[in-house]
């Protein structure tokens, strides 16, 4: 319920989901990394975006449904 809250104005409406760009700063909210911050590097068409991240102290590319990342 907050998340779609989150996604509403001031009035309540719906606002359009934000595009992601690669450059983008998210945070994943689900998984075994779930409140990790992120950077897109390329968002695919069928909704599938590859983020880097930092992992055990390097920088890996990992590909994430949209649905489970949070812009910072």
């Amino acid at each position: 319920m907050t998340q779609l809250m989150r996604s509403c104005d001031a009035s309540g409406k719906l606002l359009p989901p934000r595009t992601l760009q690669p450059g983008d700063q998210v945070t994943l909210t689900r998984g075994p990394f779930a409140n990790f911050t992120a950077e897109v590097v390329k968002v695919a068409p069928d909704r599938r975006v590859w983020v880097l991240m930092e992992i055990m102290g390097a920088r890996t590319k990992v590909a994430i449904g949209a649905d489970q990342l949070r812009t910072v």
